[in-house]
C-alpha cells in the first residue's frame, strides 16, 4: 500500500524508531474500513508498542487532513517531552467507484486518485524543521448548498457514486475566502496589516476594495506556499 511507502520514508528520514512513536492518526476521507486501517495495517505491520494512543478518522473529505494535524496537536499538547505523533493522510477510491452514465457522478473517477502523505510531529525540538503556529478551519456545512455539493448518492438506475453538483466552486470560492479571513492576521507583517486597516479608513469604497484585494492576494500566497508544504509532509518533521 501507498501508506507504506511514505511511512518508511518518513522514519528514514527522521531517524525515528517506530517503538518511539506515541500517537497514530490515519485519515481518509471517503473509506471506513473494519478493523482500522490504524489496527489491522500500520500498527500491526510496525509492530507499534501497545500503549500507543491511535485512532482513524474517515468521511470527513478534503479537510481530513487538517483535522487530523489538529487533533494530533492536541493530543501532544497532554504528552511529556519528546513524544511523536505520527499523521498519515490517505485516499482509497476503490469503493467509491462510479459506474453509472450520469455525467455528474463520472467526474469523480477522473478526479480523484489513490494516494498518501506522512507527517511525524513532536514536542521536542531535536530535528525539527517547522514549528505548528496555528490551524484555522472553517465549516460551512450549515449552508445546504455546501452540504450537497459533494455527495454520496444513488443515480436514476441505483449506481452509488459521488455527485458534484454545480455549487461546488462558489462554495469552495466561500470557504477560501472565509478562511483567508481568519488567516491574514495571523501570517501578515504588522506593518502590512496596519498599511491595510488605515487605508480602508480614509479611502473611497472603491480603493476600499482594491486594498481588501491586496490583502487576500497576499494571503493566498501564503496559502499555497501552505499547501506545497502540506503535499510534502511526509518529508518533515514539525515541532510545537
Amino acid at each position: 500500500m501507498v501508506i507504506f511507502t511514505v511511512i518508511d520514508d518518513l522514519l528514514a528520514k527522521t531517524s525515528v524508531k517506530p517503538n518511539e512513536i506515541d500517537i497514530l492518526i490515519v485519515n481518509c476521507s471517503c473509506t471506513t474500513m473494519i478493523p482500522s486501517m490504524t489496527d489491522m495495517i500500520i500498527i500491526n505491520r510496525y509492530k507499534l508498542r501497545s500503549g500507543i494512543r491511535n485512532t482513524e478518522l474517515s468521511g470527513m473529505g478534503c479537510s481530513a487532513g487538517l483535522i487530523a494535524v489538529g487533533l494530533a496537536r492536541n493530543l501532544l499538547q497532554t504528552m511529556s517531552y519528546g513524544a511523536h505523533a505520527l499523521v498519515v493522510s490517505t485516499e482509497i477510491l476503490t469503493g467509491k467507484y462510479y459506474a453509472g452514465r450520469k455525467r455528474s457522478m463520472q467526474l469523480t473517477n477522473m478526479l480523484f486518485r489513490m494516494g498518501g502523505a506522512a507527517v511525524l510531529l513532536s514536542t521536542s525540538r531535536a530535528n525539527a524543521r517547522f514549528e505548528l503556529m496555528h490551524i484555522v478551519r472553517k465549516s460551512t456545512s450549515a449552508q445546504d448548498s455546501a452540504y450537497h455539493c459533494v455527495f454520496h448518492e444513488e443515480d436514476e438506475e441505483g449506481n452509488l457514486g459521488l455527485n458534484l453538483s454545480k455549487d461546488l466552486v462558489a462554495t469552495a470560492g466561500e470557504a477560501l475566502k472565509s478562511n483567508i479571513t481568519t488567516t491574514a492576521p495571523l501570517v501578515l507583517p504588522v506593518s502590512e496589516q496596519f498599511s491595510f486597516l488605515s487605508s480602508s479608513h480614509f479611502c473611497s469604497p472603491l480603493s476600499h476594495r482594491r486594498c481588501l484585494r491586496k490583502l487576500q492576494v497576499q494571503s493566498i500566497v501564503f496559502l499555497i506556499s501552505v499547501s506545497q508544504f502540506n503535499i510534502s509532509a511526509y518529508m518533515l518533521v514539525g515541532k510545537l
